[in-house]
């Protein structure tokens, strides 16, 4: 698997999508989440972001655009620099932001440290993922958006899924971790050539 050879900075924060809305609008918690990572990425100057997520249904996939490319717009609204930003938008769920963010930018690059930008409830979760995709080397810690109406009334979410998703799969093991998405993730990771391109270097 080649290394990305995308110009990353000596931090990143990797936002994850939230839903869109018909209308071709981001999601209350997409726009939450992209305002966080904007008031990050102006105190760490140096910052690269990587938005991440596909977020539309069958009906939406033709005309309306991801949640990555909402997250673009949003901070480039609040005066981050286009060449700061990268995409990552073919991801379906927090499994696949994590195994496609590392796919496509960060497997095969020195280790840093990586925030990773999403609402409260969804915290736990997508700390577990992104420690086992990217492993012991990389320092991920969570940079928490606003709080949406709507999540009072969220629990957290349940990490037996997660952990059961990992069962053999040793941190850090990409290839390992994209041939179990392919297999028990969502369909439509069927289709995604990045995800098999990874498979194909499991041990």
């Amino acid at each position: 698997m080649a290394k990305s050879k995308h110009k990353l900075g000596p931090e990143i924060a990797i936002v994850l999508g939230s839903g869109i809305l018909d209308g071709d609008r981001p999601g209350p918690r997409t726009a939450l989440r992209a305002a966080a990572a904007a008031e990050l990425a102006l105190a760490h100057p140096k910052m690269t972001i990587i938005a991440s997520g596909d977020g539309r249904s069958e009906k939406q996939q033709l005309t309306a655009r991801t949640e990555a490319s909402h997250i673009k717009r949003i901070l480039r609204n609040m005066g981050i620099a286009k060449k700061r930003i990268l995409l990552e938008s073919e991801s379906l769920d927090t499994l696949g932001n994590g195994v496609l963010v590392c796919a496509k930018f960060l497997h095969g690059r020195k280790p840093r440290k990586v925030y990773i930008v999403t609402s409260p409830f969804h915290e736990a979760r997508a700390l577990l993922i992104f420690r086992n995709v990217l492993g012991p080397d990389w320092e991920v810690v969570s940079h928490l958006c606003a709080i949406h109406p709507g999540d009072v009334e969220k629990k957290e979410f349940s990490l037996e899924k997660t952990v059961y998703f990992f069962a053999g799969v040793s941190p850090g093991d990409l290839p390992r971790a994209a041939e179990r998405l392919l297999k028990i993730g969502k369909q439509r990771y069927r289709s995604v050539a990045r995800l098999q391109s990874a498979a194909k270097k499991a041990s």
